[in-house]
């Protein structure tokens, strides 16, 4: 007996399409635990959350791949999650580099493929509430890596170009896109950043004294 068609339905956008699927979703049962010594958490594992939430992706036209990347000599796990109407595709990537042995390196591409998910998703699949332990939340911070001043300024300088852009009637978000593989500006090197903007400032320049020379022959 075959199995039955999967029955695709249709939406303009990735944002559209993955607005309806998070409205189906289930509840996660977080049914497994990660314990420190110091705190424990509660979380859903992998292949329970793609059980329940995939179908619901798949009814939408969304998939979800993953792959590596070598990017300066570091590894990446990178996924895609990607609308197969409108072929509009959204990027989550972490470094699996850092480990000394192949246990280490499989476990950080489980963790980075079930990061990766949950981030592209929108699913919560670990506590992140007031249940959530205090030490945790204090090591994280700790953790953290400190503010970029100098990366808060350029990305700043950057959204008053793509201001502009959307003024003159262009699409920054799809030059942003094009030019990092994502919309998010965050967690991208300074040195690129400031390419990006000068690059941004230069075409401003360019469009407007081609509007001008346009209005000086009419």
């Amino acid at each position: 007996m075959m199995a039955d068609k999967l029955v695709i339905e249709q939406h303009e956008t990735l944002a559209e399409a993955l607005l309806n699927a998070q409205s189906e979703y289930p509840p996660l049962d977080k049914g497994s635990k990660v314990d420190t010594g110091k705190f424990s958490y509660m979380y859903a594992d992998l292949a329970y959350t793609k059980k329940v939430t995939d179908p619901h992706l798949w009814k939408h036209g969304l998939v979800i791949r993953d792959r590596t990347e070598y990017k300066d000599g570091k590894e990446f796990l990178v996924s895609e999650l990607t609308h197969i109407t409108s072929k509009e595709s959204e990027k989550s990537e972490i470094e699996v580099t850092d480990t000394s042995d192949m246990k280490g390196l499989g476990g950080n591409i489980t963790y980075a493929r079930r990061y990766n998910y949950w981030n592209l998703t929108g699913r919560i699949g670990e506590d992140d509430s007031e249940n959530r332990p205090t030490q945790r939340r204090q090591q994280e911070r700790q953790q953290a890596p400190p503010e970029n001043n100098q990366s808060k300024e350029v990305i700043e300088t950057i959204k008053g170009y793509e201001k502009q852009l959307s003024d003159l009637g262009h699409k920054p978000m799809e030059r942003r896109k094009e030019v990092f593989n994502t919309t998010a500006l965050g967690g991208l090197r300074d040195d690129d950043l400031k390419k990006y903007a000068e690059k941004l400032a230069a075409f401003i320049i360019a469009v407007k004294k081609k509007r001008e020379q346009a209005d000086d022959q009419s």
